[in-house]
């Protein structure tokens, strides 16, 4: 039984992502990290719902916020250049308090 690939959501990106995410990593970090931070929460805030765990309209409510966070994230990205892998970083807080920078997984 094979699997269906899943494709970035960004209009015309036909990078293959894991199941479960939404867009290739250059896509999501072209969105501004409000709109990356909404996405986030209307989708966490489904899956605490999820399944029977509240009302059917609240459950419905929560997949149109969902659903147009993620509208709004692929419209904006509409013309906007994936986001390169050499400007990602991540900055982590070391034991003593100090930021800790990594780029493309190896500490800088």
């Amino acid at each position: 039984m094979s699997r269906e690939r899943v494709t970035c959501a960004a209009h015309g990106c036909e990078r293959t992502v894991q199941r479960g995410q939404l867009m290739c990593k250059g896509h999501w970090f072209s969105l501004p990290k409000a709109m990356r931070d909404d996405v986030w929460r209307t989708w966490r805030t489904c899956q605490r719902h999820w399944r029977g765990r509240t009302d059917h309209a609240q459950q419905l409510r929560e997949v149109r916020e969902y659903r147009d966070a993620v509208r709004h994230a692929v419209d904006y990205l509409d013309g906007v250049p994936p986001t390169p892998a050499a400007a990602m970083e991540t900055v982590a807080i070391g034991e003593d308090g100090s930021p800790v920078r990594y780029g493309q997984g190896r500490m800088l």
